[in-house]
């Protein structure tokens, strides 16, 4: 089996088994509920399939039985994703019932990553692609739609009850820059690379909504934790609302998942220069990083002038976040040239997370900034921005093969140094010399070898002898 497969399993397997320890909804984590339990473990059971396939261990199971065995055992969790919705649509109205937790979001990416064709059993002539395809488009816009959704649902929500948000006007901006915009910049400029069917485009929609699901696995119970997936006026547990200020992360997850699919890429990377692409992929991804990178601080700004504080640590965090947008666009442009730089592009978008991890070092640790923002906690677009995109693009530019092949090593290797010359052996025997006396010369003593060349014929003797 190709690698990606057992990379797909690998997901699908952390996925399915963190479903049991992550909240499930306000209620409890998966393992409070015993039809989450059951359908994650019959899930589990659905990654064997390929590998049965595979070994002919059951000549009746064939590629097509595969596929629809797979859509059996992972059904049952589907299910209890959907009744999840339904719950959390019921109470509505209700502060402390519902709510769509991390495994829910897990849940949704495991059992999307484990239905997927494997090249064991997929259909040897790709019939399904433009099946999958069209699944993995669909979710990708209602995902994304669906993030942005939520964010209206909260602003109505407000408008309908004691309306906070625009008695400060400066502060409801701030929100709506980031992460509203933010949000918008970066899932609506992969999503649209996605549906043109281009392969920078997947790659890039594929890392960002992964990324959402990475970071609610990573999602504590405190809300002062790092790892922030959702962010809600209800503060009542690691949930989302349908009226959350970021929500869909569910669905964000699973689109993630069928992003990555075998269809997908294939469908993607049809006809594509993969030299190319990688290119371009490096160049979405900085871009973007770029973009949302100035829109981060300048809600920053506004949250300033709303509070009316400006505390040193919000400052050192507007800096931070203008320097590595300017790095990111630098990058662009280097991309952008007749001449690629390949490494300058790749030390500046390196040198992203490196100030990220500082700027998060930062403020975590300053009060100031809690004044303004709260404590900052990594959200999805906020890890994106730091740390996954730029990864992307480093590892676009150095990993792949054919751009190694295409502009060799990354760094210049140094020209092998030259060995000093050697004169020939000696081929004559070496001459003896005498000692010298004061007075003489050097005298060279005969050789100890008899001659190379033979004698020549013996001459007469000199006549009257």
């Amino acid at each position: 089996m190709p690698i990606g497969d057992y990379v797909r399993d690998g997901a699908a397997l952390v996925c399915l088994f963190a479903v049991l320890g992550k909240p499930w909804d306000i209620d409890g984590d998966g393992t409070d509920h015993w039809w989450v339990i059951l359908s994650a473990l019959v899930a589990i059971c659905s990654l064997a399939v390929p590998y049965v396939a595979a070994s002919r261990a059951l000549p009746a199971l064939g590629r097509d039985q595969s596929q629809l065995l797979k859509f059996a055992l992972t059904a049952p969790l589907l299910i209890s994703v959907l009744a999840a919705v339904v719950n959390e649509l019921v109470h509505a109205t209700d502060y402390f019932e519902g709510g769509l937790g991390a495994g829910v979001a897990l849940a949704t990416a495991g059992a999307l990553f484990a239905v997927q064709p494997r090249a064991a059993d997929e259909d040897l002539a790709h019939r399904d692609d433009r099946r999958w395809w069209a699944a993995t488009t669909s979710l990708a816009v209602v995902a994304v739609a669906l993030s942005i959704a939520t964010f209206a649902a909260f602003v109505l929500r407000d408008l309908t009850g004691d309306t906070l948000l625009f008695d400060e006007p400066v502060a409801f901006m701030s929100l709506v820059v980031s992460p509203l915009l933010t949000l918008v910049v970066v899932y609506g400029g992969a999503l649209l690379g996605l549906l043109a069917r281009q392969f920078q485009g997947v790659l890039v929609f594929a890392v960002v909504t992964l990324t959402a699901a990475g970071v609610a696995l990573l999602t504590g119970d405190d809300p002062t934790s790092l790892f922030r997936a959702y962010l809600s006026l209800r503060e009542v547990g690691p949930v989302e609302h349908w009226d959350s200020i970021i929500g869909g992360v569910f669905l964000l997850s699973g689109a993630g998942a069928l992003a990555v699919s075998r269809p997908a890429l294939r469908t993607a990377s049809a006809g594509v220069n993969s030299v190319h692409a990688f290119l371009l992929t490096a160049r979405l991804a900085l871009g973007l990083v770029g973009i949302g990178g100035f829109l981060v601080p300048i809600s920053y700004v506004l949250g300033l002038v709303a509070a009316d504080i400006y505390p040193a640590a919000v400052i050192v965090a507007v800096v931070l976040w203008v320097a590595l947008a300017v790095l990111a666009l630098v990058a662009v442009s280097l991309l952008s040239g007749a001449t690629l730089n390949r490494l300058a592009v790749v030390v500046l978008a390196a040198a992203i997370p490196v100030i990220g991890i500082v700027l998060v070092a930062v403020v975590r640790s300053s009060d100031g900034f809690a004044r303004v923002a709260g404590t900052l906690s990594l959200d999805t677009v906020a890890t994106v921005l730091l740390f996954t995109l730029p990864l992307l693009a480093v590892g676009a530019l150095t990993a792949p093969a054919a751009v190694r092949r295409t502009y060799g090593p990354l760094l210049p290797e140094r020209a092998p140094v030259q060995p000093a010359q050697q004169w020939p052996a000696q081929q004559w025997p070496a001459q003896e010399w005498s000692a010298q006396q004061p007075g003489q010369q050097w005298v060279a003593q005969p050789p100890t070898q008899p001659p190379t060349q033979p004698p020549g014929p013996p001459t007469a003797p000199p006549s009257g002898e």
